[in-house]
Parts: structure tokens; sequence; C-alpha cells
């Protein structure tokens, strides 16, 4: 006797790609996978309509033990919650250290050109220095920048090369236009490990339309010239990334700037998706083509922190504004903002914050996108969450495994 239709709750984590007459469905919370007939991929389509669907025992047993489909909701989010807690940190990774948030540019893609409101400042060196000292016998890189240019902070040769000297490697993202000769001496002399240069499009009307009206492509040009030869006979100690964000205003132009850049010296050229951070629907329309699709979910309070110019923490990297503050360094430590209220009470009522009920990978937001892209043009492999192209000359990641920044 066929068992009676039900309802079910697919999972807004799950990923799929056809192949012939049958699809691979992949969970990018449990990254198990499992290869079943189209046809039941139509089923978990219809199952988004709230409709009863009969499933075979053996499908259905698979997909629910792999995290695809949940007899509930409530099923899904305790799932989840089981997941985050299993994997947490005992000591968080201090994941960024915002040395400054300075910035001369306005970029349209960052939040800090339009929707950034506290006050600016750089980072006093003492507490760089304290905060070093906490995080150094639990991990071996960081990041030194949040959401300003750190090539303005005017302690960043004592910076790294105190980092370094805790066996603290440190990591920078910038804008090459302020990447000076003498700014790429004092960051190769400090002992910097990565770098990540900002540069999404290789047409100066392009790049103007990105970074603001004063974005200068032929400086730009003859500082990274500057510093792939300086890097060159220093035996390259520096790991070097050239990256493209994919937008609206530099469409087509990957391919060329991946060919600009491949013999250029660097370790790797990257062309990325666009971050959606909190912003509306409306607004990523606007800057790219990118869905706002499947993405990882946010793990964040049980596993890291960020720390603002000021000494206030913030549990992740998309926090510009200071929205969520779960302590201050000033006043306080690492550990003891790591077990303190502030962030039991954000793990155990993530969807209550506004900033987390944005964020492209709260799973809140991605079942809210789900509803309005349909099940295909937001699961689909091919239509979503993908890193455009990377080219890298060496075995990249090996590079940076080595270095401890997996």
């Amino acid at each position: 006797m066929q068992e009676s239709r039900r309802k079910y709750f697919v999972s807004p984590l799950i990923l799929f790609s056809m192949n012939g007459g049958s699809s691979s469905v992949s969970c990018r919370l449990t990254n198990k996978v499992v290869i079943i007939p189209n046809e039941y991929v139509e089923l978990l389509e219809r199952c988004l309509n709230s409709e009863a669907v009969y499933l075979p025992r053996s499908i259905r047993e698979e997909l629910l033990s792999k995290s695809i489909l949940f007899n509930s909701e409530e099923g899904f989010w305790k799932k989840l919650n089981r997941e985050r807690e299993t994997k947490g940190r005992h000591f968080p990774l201090v994941y960024e250290i915002e040395l400054t948030n300075h910035c001369p540019y306005k970029c349209v893609m960052c939040p800090r050109t339009n929707f950034m409101d506290r006050s600016l400042g750089h980072m006093d060196l003492n507490l760089f220095r304290k905060i070093i000292d906490e995080i150094s016998p639990h991990q071996k890189f960081t990041t030194l920048h949040h959401f300003g240019e750190s090539l303005l902070y005017p302690h960043l040769y004592e910076a790294i090369s105190y980092a370094k000297s805790k066996n603290v490697l440190a990591d920078l993202s910038v804008n090459p236009q302020m990447l000076t000769p003498e700014k790429t001496d004092e960051i190769l002399d400090a002992g910097l490990a990565t770098l990540t240069l900002s540069l999404d499009s290789l047409a100066p009307g392009s790049f103007r339309k990105i970074r603001g009206k004063d974005a200068d492509m032929q400086l730009i040009e003859e500082n990274i010239g500057y510093l792939l030869s300086r890097n060159l006979r220093c035996g390259k100690q520096l790991i070097i990334t050239m990256q493209m964000i994919n937008m609206r205003h530099n469409k087509g132009e990957q391919d060329s700037f991946i060919e600009q850049w491949r013999d250029s010296g660097a370790d790797a050229v990257i062309v990325r998706q666009f971050s959606s951070r909190d912003f509306s629907m409306e607004y990523v329309a606007d800057l790219s083509d990118d869905d706002i699709g499947v993405q990882k979910p946010c793990s964040a309070p049980w596993k890291q922190l960020s720390v603002l110019w000021d000494g206030r923490v913030v549990p992740c990297s998309l926090d510009y504004n200071a929205a969520i503050v779960l302590g201050d360094l000033n006043n306080s430590t690492i550990e003891g903002i790591w077990q303190g209220y502030k962030i039991k009470e954000l793990r155990e009522n993530q969807g209550n914050y506004l900033l987390c009920r944005k964020c492209a990978r709260s799973p809140e937001r991605m079942i809210e996108v789900r509803r309005k892209l349909g099940f295909r043009r937001f699961h689909y492999t091919d239509s979503n969450y993908k890193i455009h192209k990377i080219y890298s000359e060496y075995d990249y990641s090996e590079k940076l495994r080595k270095i401890g920044h997996y």
C-alpha cells in the first residue's frame, strides 16, 4: 500500500545540478550529497509551495538523513543550531582588527560610503598590542582591516612587526592607489604576510565609477609595478592577490582582468561574487547581476569576532556600523567577551537582530529570497553563489595554509 502524501520543509542551504536523468543535491550545512532522479527535484520544488507530496521511503530517508529535507521548519532550525554549537570554538578567532576606519574613497559597493555613520579614528597602538598579546597563543594569522584604508594608519609598520614578533602573521586588503613605493617598502620591511589589491576594473572610466572620481589608474599601475618588482627582489615573501568584485559597472571585463595580471608575479587573480551584506535586494540589483542565492550559513557568533579601531568588539566582518557591540577591550578581554551574556544572547536569538536577519548568510534571509526568486533560480548551482574565476600560478591554498590562514 502506497504511503500517504505529506508536507516537508526543504532546507534553504541546498544546491542542485542536473546531469542527464539524475540530479546531484548537496547540503551546505553538512557537506553531504545525494543523487536522485530529476523528477524528485520537481517534488522538492512543489514542497516550497506547501504541497503535500509522496516520496518513496528510500529517497525520503536519504534526503532526511542528509539534512536536505525536514519534517518541519522547526526541525531545520534545531539541526542548524546543533551544527553551529558542535563546531564552535572555546576561544574565538579574531578575524579582523580595524586599525583605522578613515578612507578617502567612495566605492559604490562599500557600505562605508552611504551607510556608516560611526566616528572615525585610529587604533591606539597599546590597545593593538594588548589584542595581539591575548590572541597570540590561539591563532597565527589575522587581518588588519575592517572598514577603512589601513595604509592610512600612522603606526602600520609597528603593528605588523609587533604582530609578527608574537608569531601572528598579518593580512591587508588595500586600494593600490594608496600603496606608494614608500608604503610598499614599509609593509615588506615590517613582514606583512598576505596582501589583496582591490582593483575592480582596468578601464579608467569604469574604475572611477566604482572607486570615485579621484581614482587614478596610471598611478595605480605604477604602484603595483613597484610592489611586484620589490617583492620579487625579496624572494616573493609576500603572497599577493589581485581581486575584482563582479558588478554591473565592470561587466564583461573578467577575462581581460585575469589575462592582464596572470603573468604579473601575483600569486592569484580572483574575480569574486558581489557580497550583498545587509543590503536590500533592490540595492544589490542596481550594482550586480548576481542573485543573492544559497550561501554558507553564518556561524560567526560561535567562531569569531572583529575589533573596531576604538576597542569595541562586533561579531563579524559585515558589521560596519557597530550595530551589535558585544563588549569593549578597553575595559575587558577577548575571553571575557566570548563568555559574556551579550554573545550568548546573540547565539540564542540571532534572528532577532536586524543586521543578522538582513545578511545574505542568514537562513532567514535566504528563505525570504527563495520565496521571491523561486526554487530553481535560488538553488540551481549555475545561477548563484560562485567565485566566477580564479587563476593561480602557484598552489595558492597550500601557501595560505602553511602560514596559518586556514
